[in-house]
């Protein structure tokens, strides 16, 4: 078994406090823990081709001039990988696909 990061473990325990049972908060912290868990993993300014994510923060992903789908979807699993790989979570993309988009996992 993996020994928790002491990163992730403070995360954990930010998330615990939160006010979860109203929709704002739970909502708000939930983001900011994704954004804390990405940029802890090196996703912060992380591209592939013309997709990036933002150097600040890193739950955004950026367009640098002509990012294709591929390029977009192949960002998003680095991410997720780099997520998995330092924190042992698996992040689950909440974008709205249209078309014939697959994730690779």
């Amino acid at each position: 078994m993996k020994t928790p990061s002491p990163v992730l473990e403070a995360l954990a325990r930010r998330y615990e406090r939160s006010q979860a049972g109203r929709t704002g908060a739970a909502n708000r912290d939930l983001l900011v823990l994704l954004e804390d868990l990405l940029a802890e993993a090196g996703c912060n300014g992380l591209q592939v081709g013309g997709a990036r994510f933002a150097p600040k923060h890193a739950n955004f992903i950026e367009n640098t001039g002509g990012a294709s789908t591929a390029e977009i979807v192949a960002l998003i699993a680095a991410g997720r990988e780099l997520v998995r790989g330092r924190f042992g979570v698996e992040l689950e993309p909440e974008v709205q696909l249209l078309g014939e988009v697959r994730f690779p996992w």
